[in-house]
């Protein structure tokens, strides 16, 4: 793997067997290599300022203390 790609993954999968000492044997291993592609340098985007979001008016309550149901926004 180290010959085909600059970067690379290995995944090992098994059947986990008898326990040893500061471990446990790996029954019928498999290896698998992959290509770790090297992710493309993004720009930074400039940093603006926001404003801070303006204060939700008080949902209204009903008489057993929580607030009503509403459809407003909804998305279909």
């Amino acid at each position: 793997a180290a010959e085909t790609y600059p970067q690379w993954v290995a995944a090992i999968t098994g059947k986990i067997g008898a326990t040893i000492p500061g471990g446990f044997r790996l029954d019928s291993p498999a290896v698998q290599v992959f290509e770790k592609k090297a992710k493309p340098e993004v720009a930074a985007a400039p940093i603006t300022e926001s404003k801070a979001p303006e204060p939700k008016a008080p949902e209204p309550v009903t008489e057993i203390g929580r607030p009503r149901l509403s459809l407003k926004g909804r998305q279909s």
